[in-house]
């Protein structure tokens, strides 16, 4: 499904509306509902998506020259393993529908595409590996319980000539264990996949200028260690990393899980910013 903004004139004022597209159509927040731009200004935004009795947040704050009309989410639930061929017969696909539109494809259409695209990328390439690191190591896997949820956000500041800034969220990217006859095996397996999806994450965005977790990690400085992350240094973490001067985006992330993470012990600096992703 989509998710974006919109501004709507309401007696005189401008509204700020949600619209959400799915497979139960088009739902938009009711004018009355929306948030006047006379009143407040909007900074930031919070996803919160209900799936299988689990809620998954995302808070994050609008970029510098970015209006909340230039963000775009398309979010993926539950969506099935890819074969290899996958994403080469999707695209081919698309190609054919597109011919058969009358001129240029408009904004909206390119972004669906465009997230759709990523998505499905992302997951012919995780789905391989997983099934490669089950076979190697005896394990039977398979998302019979909880379904893939995943994110991926475009935004553009309003500034003529601005840059598309494409961004991805594995709010729930896990596979399930079902038969190991070895339980190192299935820790092997978790740790495995999960560097395969970090790698794979910015594989699946294409541009030159992708970064991914390790390229994030790479620029830290060169006596930065891994330090990891349970439920028994947590909150002393959190509070460091808040007195550091961290992103809210990144406290907001390792609250909101209670797995493992490897996150570092200095952070890399982009845009004069600290940024330290972590891996769960």
């Amino acid at each position: 499904m989509d998710i974006g903004f919109t501004k709507a004139a309401v007696n005189g004022r401008i509204v700020y509306q949600a619209v959400v597209d799915g497979p139960a159509g088009r739902i938009k927040t009711a004018t009355d509902e929306g948030i006047d731009s006379n009143e407040y200004e909007v900074v930031g935004e919070v996803l919160e998506i209900g799936v299988d009795y689990e809620t998954y947040s995302r808070r994050r704050f609008l970029d510098k020259g970015v209006d909340i009309t230039g963000v775009f989410h398309t979010l993926g639930i539950n969506l099935p393993d890819l074969g290899a061929g996958s994403v080469t017969a999707l695209q081919q696909a698309g190609e054919e529908a597109r011919k058969q539109v009358i001129g240029k494809p408009d904004t909206l259409s390119t972004l669906r595409w465009y997230g759709r695209n990523i998505l499905a990328r992302f997951i012919a390439a995780q789905s391989t590996y997983e099934k490669n690191y089950a076979k190697t190591l005896g394990l039977v896997v398979g998302r019979t319980e909880k379904g893939r949820v995943l994110l991926v956000t475009n935004s553009k500041a309003d500034a003529e000539g601005s840059a598309l800034v494409t961004t991805m969220d594995l709010l729930y990217p896990f596979n399930q264990i079902h038969q190991a006859s070895d339980p190192r095996a299935a820790n092997a397996f978790n740790i495995l996949t999960g560097i395969a999806a970090a790698r794979v994450e910015v594989g699946a965005i294409s541009g030159q200028e992708a970064m991914g977790l390790f390229d994030f990690w790479e620029k830290s400085p060169e006596d930065t260690r891994l330090i990891a992350i349970d439920h028994e240094n947590r909150s002393d973490f959190i509070d460091d990393l808040k007195a550091r001067g961290y992103p809210e985006t990144v406290i907001q992330r390792l609250e909101s899980t209670e797995r493992v993470v490897l996150f570092p012990s200095k952070p890399a600096l982009i845009n004069d910013q600290p940024v330290g992703p972590g891996l769960r």
